[in-house]
């Protein structure tokens, strides 16, 4: 058995009293004023042989502590409080000043559920999927592609891709988020549709011309868009926004399955791409192998919008409807109304067109 005991040791060494003269005792009183404190030693002796050893080092045990007072409050932004996508709970009392649920002012709180991770130093939201798929609308809408990600990869409560109806997929279709449609279609759980409200999402896709956007929906493995949803609603849009769409009208007209019809809406398409002055489209859809548009379709519209149109129109666009193989403008519809919108605008190369054409030419009045 070890005793262990702190005493006090003095070094300083005594003579005899009567070796002393009167110089020594002056010199030991100016000792006693500038005397150091006894120096404490620690001694340990055994209690079962008596043996005894001093050591200088009085610490027996030392403990070492990191006050490490990290305030977790500077890493948040000062605009979350107005996060409508964190979690929140409204009975925790408040410990200042008594609200909450039982509290004194009867006041409700607004408690924001966070957690945190000290080691990262990174406050998080508990559930990616906290608001129903809100936070994923919002990171969508914004083109925030990396955010969506994270949702949709959250170990536990990952964020649905098809939740609140698909809107999220549809806002990323609406922007042109391409990076974000490809993640939102391919999730490997409760992935978006591409043919998501029957369709509107191509339509949506078609008129703003993503083009990228339009031929993965009419590509997707599973639930592809059809070209001729909403009875070809998408190729009317692509035809009415112009020639840079013209990628998009290929794709729609060739889709291997559920193709669009160029006569679609007794032909919408073709009237519309008339009026914008777009040839090309125009030709597409009028030499298409099947279901090609009529070039006297709704009567002559199309030759009507063509030469009225509020642009520049090509004069091919004319001769294209005038002189169609099959189905040909008449000059004279619409009662000649066609001639006398010429007439107006002051187009000397239409009024010669619509009198000199071979089958049907316009009336003088």
């Amino acid at each position: 058995m070890m005793f262990i005991r702190v005493v006090a040791k003095d070094d300083d060494t005594r003579t005899d009293d009567g070796d002393k003269d009167d110089g020594d005792d002056a010199k030991d009183a100016q000792n006693k004023k500038t005397k150091t404190p006894p120096k404490l030693v620690l001694k340990f002796e055994c209690k079962n042989c008596g043996h005894m050893s001093d050591h200088n080092d009085v610490c027996i045990m030392k403990s070492s502590y990191d006050d490490d007072r990290t305030v977790y409050k500077k890493f948040m932004s000062k605009y979350i409080a107005h996060d409508v996508t964190l979690p929140r709970v409204n009975n925790i009392r408040c410990p200042t000043c008594s609200t909450g649920e039982g509290g004194e002012t009867g006041l409700q709180t607004d408690v924001i559920y966070v957690k945190y991770d000290e080691n990262l130093k990174f406050l998080y939201s508990s559930r990616a999927n906290c608001r129903n798929g809100e936070e994923l609308v919002e990171a969508a809408r914004h083109g925030h592609s990396e955010v969506v990600r994270l949702l949709l990869e959250a170990p536990l409560h990952a964020a649905r891709a098809n939740s609140r109806k698909g809107e999220a997929f549809l806002c990323a279709v609406r922007r042109g988020y391409t990076k974000i449609v490809q993640m939102l279609i391919g999730a490997h759980q409760n992935a978006a549709h591409a043919d998501f409200l029957d369709g509107q999402a191509l339509v949506n896709a078609s008129q703003c011309g993503h083009t990228e956007i339009v031929r993965m929906l009419l590509e997707a493995p599973q639930h592809a868009a059809h070209a001729d949803c909403f009875g070809g609603a998408a190729l009317v849009e692509s035809a009415r926004c112009g020639d840079c769409r013209t990628e998009i009208v290929i794709m729609l007209l060739e889709a291997p399955q559920h193709n669009a019809r160029a006569n679609c809406h007794d032909g919408d398409a073709l009237v519309e791409a008339a009026r914008r002055g777009h040839t090309e489209i125009v030709r597409m859809l009028l030499q298409a192998p099947e279901y090609a548009a009529r070039a006297d379709c709704q009567n002559g519209a199309a030759l009507l919008a063509a030469i009225g149109s509020y642009t520049s129109c090509p004069t091919e666009i004319v001769r294209m409807l005038l002189y169609a193989p099959q189905n040909a403008a008449r000059a004279d519809c619409l009662n000649g109304e066609v001639l006398m919108e010429a007439a107006r605008d002051g187009r000397t190369e239409f009024v010669r067109m619509l009198i000199k054409t071979p089958r049907h030419p316009a009336r003088l009045p």
